[in-house]
């Protein structure tokens, strides 16, 4: 498949899925848990469904431990942001909290 065919066709299926996820996003309630059905879920569906496609099961194995690995990461940017807020401003305690998820990204990928 060629480079240009395979952008359209994950452009084309991230949409729908962005579309699919907004969807059950507006469904969902309490409205406090639609932002979860954004369009990140989407995408790395997308991009997922792309990779099994096109490229060979050693590829997509290391995207899926990528994505687990940064939602970890996340996790803990969560919990440093919410506990920093109390204390600092936010745009310092959303800065600090976004270098613990790269720490905590990065070793979970040299520990692997």
């Amino acid at each position: 498949m060629t480079l240009a065919l395979e952008l359209i066709g994950e452009s084309m299926l991230g949409g729908i899925l962005v579309v699919v996820f907004s969807i059950i996003g507006e469904i969902i309630k309490p409205r406090t848990f639609s932002g979860l059905f954004g369009s990140a879920p989407s995408i790395a569906l997308g991009g997922l469904i792309i990779s099994a496609v096109t490229q060979n099961i050693s590829f997509l194995k290391q995207q899926l431990i990528g994505m687990i690995f940064g939602s970890f990461g996340m996790i803990v940017y969560c919990i440093t942001a919410y506990l920093l807020l109390k204390r600092i401003k936010a745009l310092k305690a959303s800065s600090l909290a976004l270098i613990t998820w790269f720490i905590v990204t990065y070793l979970f990928f040299t520990r692997l």
